[in-house]
This record gives C-alpha cells, sequence and structure tokens, in this order.
C-alpha cells in the first residue's frame, strides 16, 4: 500500500513501485549466484467523505464509536481497509438542523380552569405547564410550551343572617372590600343587588335558596366569591280533630293530626300525659274532670312552631237494663221491678216512678238500689200493664236524661 511506502526489501530502500526496481543475489547449493528482480506494485490509499444531516436533538452523535458533540465539516475521521488490504479514509461532515422550542405565553381569568390547550387540560398555573410536540420541515421535532397566568380574584367573603321561618328577611354583609370590582349579588341565578355594603332582602318563598356573590374586574374576569345554602320553611299550621268528635265515651281517644308544613309533633293534655306519635291515642282513664285540654305544637325541620288546643269531653257510657216483666209471687226470681244500672247514671239526681193505667202514681223511689215489690199502699196491685219513667243526670257532665216504658205485672 502506498502509506508502507518507503519499502525495505533484503536491506534495501524502495521508494517507488515498478519492475525490476531492485535486485538481490544469494548462492544456490552448488554455489552459484541466484540473482532475484524486484517487481513491486504499489497500491494507493483511499480517502472518502461522509455527509450526514441530524437533528439538534440528536447530539451528542454517535459515528463510528466516537462521540460528536457539534456539527461540522470534517469534525471526525475513521480509518478502515478496502479489498487489497490499504487504508480507507473517511471524513465526516455532520450537518445539524436545530429543533425549536418556543414559548406560548397565555393570561387566563381563574373561572377559566382547568384551561384546556391543544387537548390538554390544565388545572394550575406555572411555567411550561404543557408542552406539544410537532415535526417540521427538516424532520426535526419543533417544540411549544404553554407558560399560562391565571388571574385570580380578591380574598374576600360575606356573612348572612336570616329567620328561618318565612317570611325571612336575609342580611348581608360584606366582610371586607374589593376595590375596582363590580359587585352582583344572585339568589338562585336572579339578581338581587349589586350593593358593596350590607343590605337586606327579602327571599320569595320557603325551601333552600343559594345566594352568591360575583366580582368583575376590569380585565374581563369574573370571580365567585362565595356561595351560601340559605334553607327556611313555611310556618307549620297546627291543626287536628278527635276520631270521636269532641265527646267521647272512652278513655283513650284516639286524633287526626291535620297539621301542615310540620315533620314533628308534641302533644300535652290536662291531665298531665304528652306524646310525640304523629297520629296518638291519648289517655283520659286517670282523670279526675269530664273535660279536657288538648295541645299540639307542629314544628318545621327547622324548629318553627304553632300551636292549637282544642277541648274535648269525656262522658261515661249510660249503660242500664229495664225488664218489660216481672213476677212477685213470693220466690225467688224476678220479684222485684226497676232499672238495672250499669254506667255512666248520676246516682245522687236519679229518679223513678211508676203510674197505672189511670195515671195513678203507685211508686216513687230517688234510690237506685229501691226496687218496686208490685204493691201500692201495702197491698199486692192487679196484674196488668203499667208505666214507669226514669230519670237522672249523667254523670260528670250533668245532662238530664228521661226515658219511659213499660211493664207487665204477672203474679
Amino acid at each position: 500500500c502506498s502509506n508502507q511506502l518507503p519499502f525495505v526489501w533484503h536491506g534495501q530502500t524502495i521508494t517507488a513501485g515498478g519492475t525490476g526496481v531492485a535486485t538481490h543475489t544469494t548462492q544456490n547449493a552448488n554455489g552459484c549466484d541466484v540473482i532475484t528482480t524486484l517487481n513491486l506494485t504499489v497500491n494507493s490509499t483511499e480517502t472518502a467523505t461522509e455527509d450526514i444531516t441530524i437533528c439538534a436533538n440528536e447530539l451528542p452523535f454517535l459515528w463510528n464509536g466516537q462521540v460528536i458533540n457539534a456539527g461540522g465539516n470534517g469534525v471526525a475521521t475513521h480509518i478502515s481497509q478496502n479489498s487489497s488490504g490499504c487504508n480507507v479514509t473517511t471524513t465526516l461532515n455532520l450537518t445539524v438542523n436545530p429543533a425549536t422550542t418556543t414559548e406560548e405565553n397565555v393570561t387566563i381569568c381563574e373561572s377559566e380552569l382547568p384551561y384546556m390547550w391543544n387537548g390538554q387540560t390544565v388545572t394550575e398555573a406555572g411555567y411550561h405547564v404543557a408542552q406539544v410536540s410537532n415535526t417540521n420541515a427538516s424532520g426535526c421535532i419543533d417544540r411549544t410550551c404553554l407558560n399560562l397566568t391565571v388571574l385570580s380574584g380578591p380574598a374576600m367573603s360575606y356573612s348572612i343572617d336570616y329567620d328561618l321561618c318565612m317570611p325571612s328577611t336575609v342580611s348581608v354583609t360584606p366582610n371586607s372590600t374589593a376595590d375596582g370590582y363590580i359587585y352582583s349579588w344572585y339568589l338562585n341565578d336572579n339578581l338581587v343587588s349589586n350593593s358593596t355594603t350590607p343590605f337586606v332582602f327579602n327571599l320569595p318563598a320557603a325551601g333552600c335558596h343559594d345566594l352568591v356573590l360575583e366580582l368583575s374586574a376590569g380585565n374581563g374576569c369574573t370571580y365567585e366569591i362565595q356561595s351560601e345554602e340559605i334553607c327556611v320553611d313555611y310556618v307549620p299550621l297546627a291543626d287536628f280533630v278527635f276520631s270521636s268528635g269532641n265527646v267521647s265515651t272512652s278513655s283513650d281517644v284516639h286524633v287526626i293530626n291535620l297539621s301542615q308544613n310540620a315533620t314533628s309533633y308534641t302533644w300535652y293534655t290536662s291531665n298531665g300525659t304528652s306524646s310525640t306519635n304523629t297520629n296518638p291515642i291519648l289517655s283520659f282513664e286517670n282523670g279526675n274532670s269530664s273535660s279536657y285540654y288538648v295541645t299540639l305544637y307542629a314544628y318545621s325541620p327547622n324548629g318553627c312552631v304553632d300551636s292549637i288546643t282544642r277541648l274535648i269531653s269525656i262522658e261515661e257510657e249510660i249503660i242500664f237494663y229495664v225488664p218489660n216483666t216481672f213476677t212477685p209471687d213470693g220466690d225467688e226470681f224476678n220479684h222485684y221491678f226497676g232499672p238495672v244500672i250499669s254506667s255512666g247514671i248520676d246516682v245522687y239526681n236519679y229518679g223513678f216512678t211508676i203510674y197505672n193505667r189511670w195515671g195513678e202514681r203507685v211508686f216513687e223511689t230517688h234510690d237506685v238500689n229501691v226496687m218496686w215489690d208490685g204493691t201500692y199502699n201495702g197491698k199486692m196491685v192487679q196484674d196488668g200493664v203499667y208505666t214507669w219513667k226514669l230519670e237522672f243526670l249523667q254523670r260528670n257532665n250533668d245532662k238530664r236524661h228521661h226515658y219511659t216504658g213499660h211493664v207487665t205485672k204477672i203474679r
């Protein structure tokens, strides 16, 4: 190879190739000269150039085991052998196309978060909070980075005070001021005020309402500062009736609750009993009176209350029996005639009278324990039909009762 020149042959220095460029004499076994002539062929070495183009993001670049950190002409060489075994020197010319990075600066209002940018959801402000890459005409990557600025609203709040029961007035007091902002107060998305100072307004109806303060800035941003839920109730309307009406012959009285706008109840009676049932059965069994007051308190979920009191009379049921025949024949059966009293009668205001067919009074008593034995003036009356009249006051309420009937006397 040309890089092996000068060439040493049998102690001779050969500087160029050719035919018969040198001779060398030796002796053979017979002592005769052996003359050797050198024909030298010199193969030339080779040089080559390799041109490569890459993108900047591919640096450092690895070429034939060498690390290349920058582009340029002749930035590296590499030696190899050709088919003749001679050196081939290759020189690298490296072209580096730049990969660009562009910054996109965006300013938004706080209400615009989360922010959509090139298909990405951005939830907060920051430097290079998102990026997107594209391939340019050179085949290199162009990267765009987002710098997001979020304009936040002022730090402020407000307090409210209101009645839990309708009609309800709401008092609103800003706890601080935000200069340069337009105030908008919304109740259920309806504007109720633009005041920057304390103000009041009336709720339109019972239920839960959303009060929201929005501040509008000169930069076009609107900030929702605070949202409050206001829940108020209609005042209950307490009402009830007794299933038996206002008079009952039973000491256990079932009441029917007719209240409106209420969810819980408390019942009190003038004889000291109470209940929290919706439709209770009230007991007056141990009462000492014939009339009792029953009071109902009806409560809404927020504690709004209404009450009503009604009077009920407990009347003992009148139970008595008057037979229609009797046999005063001296045996032990059916010998006396009179009412059989069970309940409901004032025994101290009692009268029982018997008349014959001519209207003559043959018997009278005011004692419930005294009955007619069938005699008049000491003698047994004739068999036949007699008229009786029963009068008494009802126990506990002094109501007077009158009853008449007939009895047949058989002997």
